[in-house]
């Protein structure tokens, strides 16, 4: 005689598979947006965030991650805005430190005719290449100088020291980048820090 299964064990045992199988994809579902929301520079609602100290160094000498993308996001939320409007902007940024280690970004704001980079803040440097507007800037501190283009501004003669990838005279125009190999200058007047309050150390040295 054949073995045979009742219509009521065969109906539970069906049940129970797909009890089975709803369990399976709800902990994989589950363990997807756990893991989600936990990735490193996130918010719960997926939006990239800046998170200040030594994890913004990280991903910026990765070229990924936090601090990158909200100043990417920052210089864009700038473009076409007066050096006023784009500080007004950066105030959401007021308690947000800048990298602990490795430069910080600021964006180039109200400069329609784009700013030459110097190998100096001081009066006797000379040009080492220019950013147009609206592009961000790596900076590793910032210095008073006996040189002050623009005397109509509340600035003075303040300048950033930042990352470049020439020390050549020129007047070409080039993509910062935070891995340039040489120190270069822009004046401070015409920046606003992105992402973060722009409280980085005073320069120790010019060169």
């Amino acid at each position: 005689m054949k073995a045979s299964m009742s219509s009521k064990t065969l109906r539970w045992t069906v049940v129970g598979s797909i009890g089975t199988v709803l369990a399976i994809v709800v902990s994989v579902v589950l363990w997807a947006v756990s893991a989600s929301s936990s990735r490193p520079g996130q918010n719960p609602s997926g939006q990239t965030v800046n998170q200040g100290g030594q994890n913004n160094n990280q991903y910026v000498n990765n070229g990924s991650g936090s601090i990158t993308v909200t100043a990417s996001q920052f210089t864009q939320q700038t473009t076409g805005k007066t050096r006023a409007e784009a500080e007004a902007l950066a105030q959401k940024y007021a308690d947000v430190p800048p990298p602990v280690h490795g430069p910080a970004p600021f964006t180039i704001v109200d400069a329609p005719h784009g700013v030459f980079i110097r190998s100096s803040g001081r009066a006797d440097g000379w040009h080492v290449g220019a950013v147009t507007n609206n592009v961000t800037v790596w900076a590793d501190c910032r210095a008073k100088t006996d040189f002050d283009p623009d005397p109509t501004d509340d600035t003075g003669p303040e300048w950033l020291r930042i990352r470049w990838h020439t020390n050549k005279t020129n007047d070409s125009l080039a993509a910062p980048q935070p891995s340039g190999p040489y120190a270069a200058w822009v004046y401070a007047g015409l920046t606003v820090p992105a992402g973060h309050n722009g409280q980085i150390p005073t320069c120790d040295r010019m060169e």
